[in-house]
């Protein structure tokens, strides 16, 4: 399905009176999301900034709990 199809049903699905309300909120989220170019490819994730330190058998070490804000 195309995603301007896509947008119309939801659009439809959304404005349904007989339709449970949680659906139509899920579907008017869904066309607000396709509205705005979500459905759009914007690249790949890019690496961390910082590399995370290494445990000996080679797995990211496990990160520390931060401690609750007082």
């Amino acid at each position: 399905m195309d995603t301007k199809s896509a947008l119309t049903r939801y659009s439809q699905l959304a404005l349904d009176p007989e339709a449970p309300d949680a659906l139509r909120a899920r579907a008017k989220a869904m066309a607000a999301f396709l509205k705005t170019g979500g459905a759009v490819t914007y690249g790949s994730v890019p690496a961390d900034a910082v590399p995370l330190p290494q445990a000996a058998n080679g797995a990211a070490a496990p990160v520390p709990a931060t401690p609750p804000a007082k």
